[in-house]
């Protein structure tokens, strides 16, 4: 089977609400699926048999920090050449493939994040 890479654009409009979102990783809904399989920079999504890039546009990852450096702002079609441009098969996903690893149970934003609430 052949395995499809995805780069998701769309996180950098989300990556700061998201971040705050998933800062309390006790809540059973924040915690990473098992359906994820990580290695390195890239996520294998056992389900839907995609590869996501952990890190947006701009950003790398690290296996001490985590994703490091600054997203870049693109418009949609220099997003599909950055992604084209990244070679090994990247492209960016659908609406429906970004939709099937949302979380509807974790908001993108609340009105007291449990990050401050230490």
């Amino acid at each position: 089977m052949k395995s499809v890479k995805t780069f998701s654009i769309l996180a950098l409009w989300l990556a700061s609400g998201a971040a705050l979102a998933a800062c309390d990783e006790t809540d059973s809904d924040r915690r990473p699926s098992s359906r994820f399989v990580l290695n390195g920079g890239e996520a294998y999504d056992q389900q839907t048999g995609l590869t996501w890039s952990r890190c947006t546009a701009g950003s790398t990852w690290s296996s001490d920090a985590g994703c490091t450096g600054d997203a870049k702002l693109m418009r949609l079609d220099e997003a599909k050449q950055f992604a084209q441009e990244m070679g090994g098969g990247w492209r960016l996903p659908t609406i429906a493939e970004l939709h099937s690893i949302s979380n509807r149970n974790v908001p993108i934003l609340r009105s007291t994040p449990p990050c401050f609430q230490r």
